[in-house]
């Protein structure tokens, strides 16, 4: 939960606008944020991922991990920006 968007979420009840959802997956955590189709940022999620060093110069992630992450942050940007399911697009 990011405090910074909280105000921007909290004027989204009842707004019918259209949105979709972006992911980023990057080397320590996954972002998930929903947009409106205007470019406003509704609401965003993180979730750091696992990553393994097991020598050096060598890392590993977890694709099960990154997976949970990714379907965690988007259940909870979505929830978060208090709009509908089907106002993604």
């Amino acid at each position: 939960q990011n405090p910074e968007f909280e105000s921007l979420t909290q004027s989204n009840l009842g707004r019918m606008v259209d949105c979709c959802v972006a992911v980023d997956v990057g080397s320590r955590s996954v972002r998930s944020a929903v947009v409106s189709v205007t470019g406003e940022i509704l609401s965003v999620q993180t979730q750091e991922i696992q990553v393994w060093n097991p020598q050096s110069n060598y890392y590993e992630q977890s694709s099960s991990d990154i997976m949970a992450a990714v379907i965690t942050t988007i259940t909870n940007a979505i929830r978060m920006s208090n709009i509908l399911n089907n106002q993604i697009k």
